[in-house]
């Protein structure tokens, strides 16, 4: 069974009323509480997502390895990671998420994002 962890959220939003007479009434704020399901992903369910992440939206998520990047070596022993097919070991996975529309990698906005190493 997967941990539960609640916290309480604020949100704000527009609120339109129906009634043609009556016209925009500001915001209404509410408050309640979400239960999110959580669990500890295996690393080949981990492999799965990233992957299929990079698959899905290629405009924004682009995969590689360390590997391949830097010539570092695998990681682990060589039946850990038997669902990366043809691989000793494990390869380290880098998953950039950026919007090259938005910031331009030759612009300088894009050598001002931060990069978050997880």
């Amino acid at each position: 069974m997967a941990p539960l962890s609640s916290s309480k959220i604020s949100e704000s939003s527009w609120f339109f009323p129906q009634s043609r007479n009556s016209g925009r009434r500001g915001i209404q704020d509410q408050e309640q509480e979400v239960t999110r399901q959580y669990k500890i992903l295996s690393a080949q369910e981990i492999y799965e997502k990233i992957h299929s992440l990079a698959q899905n939206y290629p405009s924004l998520v682009t995969l590689e390895t360390s590997q391949k990047r830097y010539g570092l070596p695998t990681a682990g022993k060589n039946d850990e990671c038997e669902y990366e097919e043809g691989m000793t070991g494990c390869q380290n996975w880098i998953l950039n998420i950026e919007d090259p529309i938005v910031n331009p990698p030759t612009s300088n906005a894009f050598s001002l994002l931060p990069e978050v190493f997880l």
